[in-house]
């Protein structure tokens, strides 16, 4: 997937990004868990690779996890605390563990984004998904590549190293309004740039942008998204923040 330099009408750039109407990213309305549990919503990014399954521990629990392709569903439970295994299940029905993730001591509701090609090749972050730690108008932003970026959105910034993920200052004011977006890596220890465009961000949405893996045969890095989109409120958010970087297991 390639950003091209022209201003895309909405309708073209939520085709781009793979973001149809009928494909939208819900946000998920169950109400706020127990203050000794947690909620994880699921989405692959991409292609899913298979089933979802979490397994708690210490107790070994296996719970099923309802991911989307490109939707982010579920509402799956999760001790506080505690770490889980991500399990992708193959079409033999075993289930090949793809991440240990711990549950951060503080925070609701958390989005489980996975992506790869297969089972084996699957890996898997943990996002905040309270509005405070992750509000309207915002976006995320994965790094897949090997390098370090500097992702930009309307001039605000962000640096982040290979493999984690970080949220990016800026704020959208609006809905439906463009605004300049910039992708750059460190190379030699000089920012060299990745692709520079438009995009069309808005207060009833939030993204997840992921860069990379690197693709030698591409002059740039690959990227997708994934939108959640404000049909219904989220239950209010908690008072602390979340971590807002956890590296990829």
């Amino acid at each position: 997937m390639r950003f091209f330099s022209s201003v895309f009408p909405l309708v073209a750039l939520l085709t781009a990004f793979n973001l149809s109407p009928t494909a939208q990213a819900q946000a998920e309305t169950t109400p706020p868990t127990s203050g000794d549990t947690v909620t994880i919503q699921a989405s692959w990014i991409h292609l899913p690779a298979g089933k979802v399954e979490l397994v708690s521990q210490p107790k070994n629990q296996t719970t099923p996890c309802e991911a989307g392709n490109g939707i982010i569903l579920g509402g799956t439970e999760v001790p506080r605390g505690n770490s889980f295994e991500v399990n992708i299940l193959k079409k033999s029905g075993k289930g090949v563990k793809v991440a240990t993730l711990t549950v951060p001591e503080q925070g609701k509701r958390f989005i489980l984004v996975l992506q790869g090609e297969s089972a084996a090749a699957t890996r898997a972050w943990l996002i905040p998904g309270d509005l405070q730690a992750f509000p309207w108008g915002s976006a995320f932003f994965i790094n897949q590549s090997s390098h370090t970026l500097r992702c930009s959105l309307d001039g605000r910034s962000c640096e982040i190293e290979p493999g984690a993920f970080k949220l990016n200052p800026f704020v959208a004011s609006g809905e439906n309004k463009t605004y300049h977006y910039l992708i750059e890596y460190k190379k030699d220890g000089k920012w060299t740039t990745d692709c520079s465009t438009q995009t069309v961000l808005g207060t009833t949405r939030r993204f997840i942008f992921s860069i990379g893996p690197d693709d030698p045969s591409q002059s740039q890095l690959y990227k997708t998204s994934l939108a959640d989109y404000r049909h219904d409120p989220l239950p209010p958010a908690t008072e602390a923040k979340p971590p807002e970087s956890q590296p990829a297991k």
